[in-house]
Order: structure tokens, then sequence, then C-alpha cells
């Protein structure tokens, strides 16, 4: 179900939320992510104007530079502990 409809995240309260994009208090979005577009900028694996090439959103220069201070580029790294 999160991957179907409109979701609006929201970072004006100092906290990233994750609302229903149908709301009528929802604002007009800045830029529009898929979910693939989405896990990659949380990942760190692509810069936000990667991901517009890539397909994955509409990322405007103001969009990006707010994105990339979220989601800073990381190397993915998966590990474990035994």
């Amino acid at each position: 179900s999160w991957l179907a409809g409109t979701h609006l995240l929201d970072g004006t309260t100092g906290s990233l939320e994750l609302l229903d994009g149908t709301t009528s208090t929802a604002s007009v979005p800045t830029a529009t992510l898929t979910a693939a577009g989405l896990s990659a900028l949380a990942y760190g694996v692509l810069d936000p104007i990667e991901v517009q090439l890539r397909g994955l959103g509409q990322v405007p220069a103001d969009a990006a530079a707010e994105l990339r201070r979220i989601f800073p580029r990381q190397l993915p790294y998966l590990f474990a502990d035994f």
C-alpha cells in the first residue's frame, strides 16, 4: 500500500513526516519521486540529480540541495556481526 497512491514527505516541523498526499492540507510538492527514487536517496546511492536523470523523479535544483542535506551520499555497505 506504501507504493500505491501519492504520499508527501514534509520536514517543515523539524522532523520528517509522511503524509497522505490526497489530503486537503497537503502542500504542492517541491520534488516528485518514485519509490525507487526515494529508496536510492535514503540509502545514499544516488544524488538527487542522478535520480532525475534515471527517470526516478522530478527534482528541481532548489529541491536537490535540500534533499542532499537530508539524504547525503553514502557508500552502500551491508554487513552483519557474527
